[in-house]
């Protein structure tokens, strides 16, 4: 489970933070009461030391963001390899406490509310965790591998399957369709850089809202070569790779890419499943407040029309599955937790404020 690390420093500043870095919806009001003993305790242990010399650390497993806890968003992202290196630099800070804070629940703190059931869905794995008091119930939770990751390799299969090579006519604005054969393309593809792959995912992929079957659609751009047809550039996107290419990607294959998180893997896995699981976990009296405030985090649930999908994908599995029939009447009162906070940055927003001992702040916070 990605971690919400904040160090408490006398001697770190903004200046050897620079140095030693490189660079790289309706709910209930929450009351103070809700607070438990051990979490309260462990946010006033974390503001001994006071605010001024926070640094907070998001710790993920693509990417890991850190900056100041005044500031209203992280300093720098860095990748695995280079924050392996580089935060070996924390030892020059002399803290004297680390605080670590489920992802999870710092990203529930970052919106005022201390019950939640909150989907972590990341790079390597998705994560649903249940909140409640703001109490984490670690044994209602749930893991499967599915996220960003698997997006961006059913995306790449499907770019190198349907999408067409076009060259940039050097002197002009026209494209005219390349030549190239299968394989030719296959061979540019694959050696575009990662930033070129996630920058695609981030631009095309999109949440279908329901089930669809895209099949026809397959055998429409494998029989047609419907992808050339110049006439509707609604059925298409021309993504620049280089100074003489440009694939160009059937508008459907960004709907397809995003269906591998509800259509299961090779154990039967799903988002919708995860979270479902995670909710019958827990107590009976506890299931309402807990459906009617869910939270979606971390960069993939960032994905547009990802709620609206989640919530389909929920109601149609209690409905098809007999051993989920208690939650067939709690998938009618599905409600998502309103952010400000962009999903991949909430975790460390919230962590930023972990010093609080009660989240109720944070809500006022965020308002005025």
């Amino acid at each position: 489970m990605p971690l919400s690390v904040t160090t408490h420093s006398s001697n770190a500043s903004l200046s050897s933070l620079s140095s030693g870095v490189g660079s790289g919806s309706g709910v209930s009001t929450p009351t103070a009461s809700a607070l438990s003993l051990s979490t309260a305790s462990l946010l006033k242990k974390a503001a001994y030391h006071g605010a001024e010399d926070r640094i907070v650390l998001d710790i993920g497993s693509f990417s890991c963001k850190v900056g100041l806890s005044w500031e209203p968003t992280p300093r720098r992202t860095y990748i695995p390899g280079v924050a392996e290196k580089k935060l070996g630099c924390a030892n020059g800070f002399h803290a004297k406490s680390i605080s670590f804070v489920p992802a999870s629940f710092a990203a529930l703190l970052a919106t005022g509310q201390t019950i939640g059931l909150v989907l972590d869905c990341g790079y390597q794995e998705a994560c649903a965790l249940s909140i409640y008091g703001s109490l984490p119930l670690i044994a209602c939770s749930k893991s499967v591998p599915l996220a960003g990751y698997h997006v961006s390799k059913r995306l790449k299969e499907l770019v190198c399957q349907y999408g067409h090579i076009v060259n940039n006519t050097l002197g002009t604005s026209s494209i005219e369709v390349s030549s190239h054969d299968h394989h030719q393309v296959v061979d540019i593809l694959q050696k575009a850089s990662d930033t070129f792959w996630e920058t695609l995912k981030a631009t095309i992929v999109v949440a279908y809202p329901t089930r669809k079957d895209w099949q026809s659609h397959h055998t429409s751009t494998c029989k047609n070569d419907s992808v050339h047809d110049e006439a509707d550039t609604s059925a298409y996107y021309d993504v620049t790779i280089d100074s003489f290419n440009v694939v160009r990607i059937p508008t459907w294959v960004g709907y397809v890419a995003a269906d591998v998180l509800f259509e299961g893997n090779e154990e039967g896995e799903t988002l919708q499943g995860c979270l479902l699981d995670t909710l019958l976990k827990c107590h009976v009296t506890t299931r309402l407040e807990l459906i009617q405030n869910i939270l979606l985090c971390g960069g993939t649930c960032s994905i547009p029309g990802l709620e609206d999908r989640l919530r389909y994908e929920m109601q149609h599995l209690a409905d098809e599955h007999s051993n989920l029939k208690s939650a067939r009447k709690l998938v009618s009162k599905i409600n998502f937790i309103y952010s400000p906070f962009q999903p991949s940055q909430q975790a460390w927003v919230g962590g930023r404020h972990s010093r609080l001992n009660t989240a109720l702040y944070l809500k006022w916070m965020w308002l005025i």
